[in-house]
């Protein structure tokens, strides 16, 4: 027969969250994935800037604005329905 054994952990500390700016956030790379596939469309593109407009947080916001100004300067077509929308 097994006997149970205890652990104690009182004397382990909590982790301290990490600053959510150096934390990855996988629907930030997905937006972009999404953002690049459907820049061959502009409607399609609009449509999905708008989405991300929801889901990202503030911070990742900005960082698809500073994205979005690269991508679009290689992309001209692209650059007047980014700051239309």
């Amino acid at each position: 027969m097994l006997k149970k054994t205890y652990v104690d952990l009182s004397h382990v500390q909590p982790k301290k969250p990490q600053n959510p700016i150096h934390m990855p956030r996988m629907i930030y790379d997905y937006t972009k994935s999404r953002l690049e596939r459907a820049s061959t469309d502009p409607a399609r593109f609009v449509r999905k800037l708008k989405n991300a407009e929801k889901v990202l947080l503030p911070y990742e916001l900005e960082m698809l604005k500073k994205w979005l100004d690269y991508y679009t300067s290689q992309k001209p077509e692209l650059k007047d329905f980014v700051f239309a929308h």
